[in-house]
Protein backbone atom coordinates (compact mmCIF):
# COMPACT_ATOMS: atom_id res chain seq x y z
CA UNK A 1 0.00 0.00 0.00
CA UNK A 2 1.61 3.42 -1.00
CA UNK A 3 0.43 6.67 1.01
CA UNK A 4 0.99 9.59 -0.97
CA UNK A 5 2.14 12.52 1.38
CA UNK A 6 2.04 15.50 -1.03
CA UNK A 7 -1.97 15.24 -1.21
CA UNK A 8 -1.57 15.97 2.81
CA UNK A 9 0.49 18.87 2.81
CA UNK A 10 -1.13 20.22 -0.31
CA UNK A 11 -4.27 20.74 2.15
CA UNK A 12 -2.42 22.05 4.86
CA UNK A 13 -3.04 25.76 4.17
CA UNK A 14 -6.40 25.32 3.76
CA UNK A 15 -7.02 23.95 6.68
CA UNK A 16 -4.14 26.35 8.34
CA UNK A 17 -6.62 29.26 6.81
CA UNK A 18 -9.90 27.65 7.83
CA UNK A 19 -8.89 27.44 11.18
CA UNK A 20 -7.65 31.66 11.45
CA UNK A 21 -10.89 32.53 10.11
CA UNK A 22 -12.78 30.48 12.50
CA UNK A 23 -11.01 32.35 15.26
CA UNK A 24 -10.87 35.89 13.45
CA UNK A 25 -14.54 35.08 13.42
CA UNK A 26 -14.97 34.38 17.44
CA UNK A 27 -13.39 36.98 18.37
CA UNK A 28 -15.84 39.64 16.87
CA UNK A 29 -18.80 37.62 18.10
CA UNK A 30 -16.95 37.58 21.68
CA UNK A 31 -17.15 41.29 21.68
CA UNK A 32 -20.44 41.91 20.58
CA UNK A 33 -22.55 42.77 23.37
CA UNK A 34 -25.04 39.29 24.46
CA UNK A 35 -28.45 40.50 25.06
CA UNK A 36 -30.54 38.40 27.90
CA UNK A 37 -33.59 37.20 26.57
CA UNK A 38 -37.10 35.47 28.86
CA UNK A 39 -39.94 33.74 27.34
CA UNK A 40 -42.82 32.61 29.28
CA UNK A 41 -43.76 29.04 28.46
CA UNK A 42 -47.62 27.57 28.96
CA UNK A 43 -45.94 25.54 31.91
CA UNK A 44 -45.17 29.03 33.34
CA UNK A 45 -48.43 30.64 32.61
CA UNK A 46 -50.25 27.45 34.35
CA UNK A 47 -48.07 28.29 37.19
CA UNK A 48 -48.60 31.91 37.53
CA UNK A 49 -52.37 31.28 36.80
CA UNK A 50 -52.27 28.98 39.83
CA UNK A 51 -50.15 31.41 41.93
CA UNK A 52 -52.61 33.91 41.66
CA UNK A 53 -55.29 31.26 42.89
CA UNK A 54 -53.68 30.33 46.04
CA UNK A 55 -53.24 33.82 47.01
CA UNK A 56 -56.70 34.91 46.86
CA UNK A 57 -57.58 31.99 48.90
CA UNK A 58 -57.79 32.82 52.07
CA UNK A 59 -55.21 31.91 55.11
CA UNK A 60 -58.57 31.32 57.39
CA UNK A 61 -61.07 29.31 55.84
CA UNK A 62 -63.71 30.20 57.81
CA UNK A 63 -66.48 27.81 57.27
CA UNK A 64 -64.45 25.22 58.39
CA UNK A 65 -63.47 26.86 61.55
CA UNK A 66 -67.31 27.63 62.03
CA UNK A 67 -68.07 24.25 61.48
CA UNK A 68 -65.72 23.42 64.18
CA UNK A 69 -66.64 25.58 66.63
CA UNK A 70 -70.34 24.74 66.31
CA UNK A 71 -69.38 20.84 67.24
CA UNK A 72 -67.41 21.97 70.35
CA UNK A 73 -70.03 24.09 71.31
CA UNK A 74 -72.42 21.63 70.85
CA UNK A 75 -70.51 18.32 72.74
CA UNK A 76 -70.23 16.44 69.98
CA UNK A 77 -66.65 17.04 69.34
CA UNK A 78 -64.58 14.33 70.55
CA UNK A 79 -60.77 14.21 70.92
CA UNK A 80 -59.59 10.84 69.82
CA UNK A 81 -56.25 10.45 72.61
CA UNK A 82 -54.83 7.68 70.65
CA UNK A 83 -54.42 9.81 67.56
CA UNK A 84 -52.88 12.20 69.71
CA UNK A 85 -50.33 10.09 70.91
CA UNK A 86 -49.41 8.66 67.22
CA UNK A 87 -49.21 12.04 66.00
CA UNK A 88 -46.95 13.03 68.41
CA UNK A 89 -44.80 9.88 67.93
CA UNK A 90 -44.85 10.43 64.62
CA UNK A 91 -43.84 13.72 64.60
CA UNK A 92 -40.83 12.97 66.86
CA UNK A 93 -39.76 10.38 64.44
CA UNK A 94 -39.09 12.36 61.40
Amino acid sequence: MKIELAGVAAMQPAIEQSSKHASSSSAVTSGAVAEDRATLSSDSQTVQSLVGQAMQTPAVRQDVVDAVRQTIRSGEYKVDAGKITEGILAESND
